[in-house]
């Protein structure tokens, strides 16, 4: 098992000795930056799930807790994202590419005509990314809050059928109130509204066709960190001569 912080002081020491600006780049500011991210955040996920015990999330917890669910996803595809590109100005993988001209959608560790160009320079890599492919694509389409411009959610409670008529009076009674006259008033009538029903420990995300798709949020968010882990170190090795 790859561990999140002895991966981290490994691209920390790397940056400071590879010889490529750009690649450099990518990796003290880009790389380095969201992968201390995402470990905070997986911290914190956790944390706030194991602490609510199944008890509904405050205003204040739901607000957190979807600040670091969306955080957490756009750091995990973006890191990739920057290692991509380190890879990219390291061994100038596609030729000419940079992020102002039309070769820049080239780049991306599992695009095919980036895996093609690698291919050529480090066959060993491509063959070891291509174990993490299947769950990249899933978590692209799936989970990626930037690619559905909607963002992903967990919400406070999950209200059930024989919490419906509670639901309504709270939505009701929530409906009425106006924040910039009372703003009392309208965060203790959101704090009821959010007390309704039960807390699971549950995300949504919608497709592109607007399918709404739920997923297990503790589960979830465990089973997309340890591979992030392991493509880096993949990457890692290939930036450090080892592959």
């Amino acid at each position: 098992m790859v561990r999140d912080s002895f991966t981290i002081g490994k691209f920390q020491e790397l940056s400071s000795k590879i010889s490529n600006d750009e690649a450099m780049h990518y990796l003290r500011q880009g790389y380095g930056i969201r992968a201390l991210q995402i470990k905070d955040t997986h911290f914190q996920l956790t944390k706030i799930i194991e602490k609510s015990g199944g008890k509904n999330l405050t205003p204040y917890e739901t607000t957190k807790i979807n600040l670091l669910l969306n955080a957490y996803y756009l750091n995990l595809i973006g890191a990739i994202d920057n290692l991509a590109w380190a890879l990219h100005y390291e061994f100038n993988v596609i030729d000419g590419a940079r992020e102002n001209n039309k070769k820049r959608t080239q780049i991306g560790l599992f695009s095919k005509t980036f895996q093609e160009s690698l291919k050529l320079l480090k066959p060993d890599v491509v063959s070891q990314l291509n174990q993490y492919k299947d769950w990249f694509f899933e978590l692209k389409e799936f989970r990626d809050p930037a690619a559905h411009r909607i963002p992903l959610y967990c919400a406070p409670g999950v209200v059930k059928e024989d919490h419906r008529d509670e639901y309504n009076k709270a939505i009701e009674h929530f409906l009425k109130q106006d924040y910039r006259k009372d703003r009392d008033g309208y965060m203790n009538a959101q704090w009821a509204l959010g007390q309704v029903g039960v807390f699971e420990a549950i995300f949504i995300c919608y497709t592109e066709s607007f399918e709404q798709i739920i997923y297990p949020l503790n589960r979830t968010v465990n089973d997309d960190y340890q591979p992030f882990w392991e493509v880096s170190e993949i990457v890692h090795q290939c930036l450090d001569n080892r592959i």
